[in-house]
């Protein structure tokens, strides 16, 4: 990244005068994104994989602690089997062509994904978390 910063041309770039601040001019900004069903569909997506989605270590350490009554090896392990499961994910997801669902529809899937995890909740081997993750990190069926 630093090389590319300094290989840019500054001269090259187009410069644009600064918006003025003006009252109200964030919720009108809001307003137009909101007005938008594609923007719209971004922030709710955003929204609930921010809230419900990104508490893997949280789950994790959990887990290790609750379910399987270990230390930081078992954490260490229960991370180890999110990660190759999410790269396992990852590669059958890149084996497809195109995308094949819109952004609304793929809304529709964050309560498969939810409950896949919610299977992982319930899990009691090592192994049946290594099975839910796989399903969590591949993107064929979004």
């Amino acid at each position: 990244m630093l090389i590319s910063l300094t290989l840019l041309r500054v001269t090259e770039l187009h410069t644009n005068a600064r918006a003025q601040r003006a009252k109200g001019s964030f919720t009108e900004g809001f307003r137009y994104v909101w007005s938008r069903p594609d923007l719209r569909a971004i922030l709710v997506m955003l929204f609930l994989i921010g809230t419900l989605g990104l508490n893997f270590p949280i789950f994790i350490s959990t887990m290790a602690v609750r379910v399987f009554r270990t230390d930081a090896g078992g954490y260490g392990l229960l991370s180890s089997i999110m990660a190759v499961g999410t790269i396992g994910g990852a590669v059958l997801a890149a084996g497809r062509d195109k995308p094949r669902a819109t952004i609304e529809k793929r809304l529709g899937l964050v309560t498969p994904t939810e409950i896949t995890k919610l299977l992982a909740t319930v899990s009691r081997t090592y192994r049946q978390i290594y099975r839910q993750n796989i399903p969590l990190g591949d993107d064929r069926r979004r």
